[in-house]
């Protein structure tokens, strides 16, 4: 089969992080719970004749929390990834972005969340798996009350 006949119009090409930032407080976790923040901005659009491109930035904090309140750990992650698209019309690549590229992002995110967590010593942080369908409902629902 031709790679042409199989390849999606929607491409990811690269990814960097962009900022992290990891504080250990104490290493002991049993007992504790995560919060987790989530941030998705998309940026840099370009239209070209029958190319779109653009920059999904996806930013992470994550607290683990004892029982008492007090952080035991504090990770804050952002990476950017950039995504292409051929022969797509402009609204079906915002969506694409949203809902295949977010995604995309955020399982690079989770490992890299794992992999410090586990090098720096604690238990490793596993990050849960997003809906992001409702995710971006409630934040457009957010959008539209202010």
């Amino acid at each position: 089969m031709e790679e042409k006949n199989i390849r999606a119009a929607f491409q990811f090409v690269d990814s960097y992080i962009r900022n992290s930032s990891f504080k250990i407080h104490n290493r002991n976790l049993e007992n504790s719970k995560m919060d987790l923040g989530i941030e998705v901005s998309i940026s840099n659009l370009k239209e070209n004749k029958e190319e779109l491109s653009a920059e999904l930035r996806l930013k992470n904090s994550v607290d683990v929390i004892d029982d008492n309140g007090n952080r035991l750990v504090e990770i804050e992650v952002e990476m950017a990834g950039i995504f292409r698209a051929h022969n797509m019309d402009k609204d079906k690549f915002m969506e694409f972005m949203k809902f295949s590229g977010t995604p995309i992002v955020y399982q690079s995110i989770r490992s890299y969340i794992m992999n410090i967590s586990a090098l720096g010593g604690i238990e490793t942080i596993r990050t849960p798996l997003i809906n992001y369908v409702e995710f971006f409902k409630g934040a457009e629902q957010i959008k539209q009350e202010n």
